[in-house]
């Protein structure tokens, strides 16, 4: 394992029809949140298995912070990203570039990471 990666907070599938994912996810047997709102145009329903979940996560208006969802989506829906817990959200983003040639490679470019507790903090990685 990585230096201060935990695991996986969570995995975004994105999709383009979010009531026909909650329909066909439902009929699968998950159990799924009520839907969210968001602020920035998008909605979504998640299933939770404890300290993790996937992300059912749907674009309805376009917004400048959603541009790569958006642009995932044009090519179809499925996994796009996924949040990794860790216990120093700044040394696990570091750790790419120490020990990668090519960390882009390695190291998702919408990767985020997430410490547990009471505190957040997400960082874009360069690619």
């Amino acid at each position: 394992m990585r230096p201060h990666l935990l695991g996986v907070d969570h995995v975004v599938i994105l999709i383009d029809d979010i009531d026909a994912a909650e329909a066909a996810w439902s009929r699968l047997g998950f159990n799924l949140t009520p839907r969210g709102f968001h602020s920035i145009g998008t909605q979504n329903h998640c299933m939770m298995f404890g300290s993790d979940y996937l992300e059912l996560l749907s674009v309805i208006r376009p917004h400048p912070v959603t541009e790569y969802f958006s642009a995932f989506l044009a090519q179809g829906d499925g996994a796009a990203a996924v949040a990794f817990s860790t216990d120093d959200s700044q040394a696990c983003c570091r750790w790419p570039r120490r020990q990668c040639s090519h960390p882009a490679r390695h190291w998702p470019r919408a990767g985020c990471c997430r410490i547990r507790g009471p505190s957040t903090q997400r960082h874009r990685l360069p690619v």
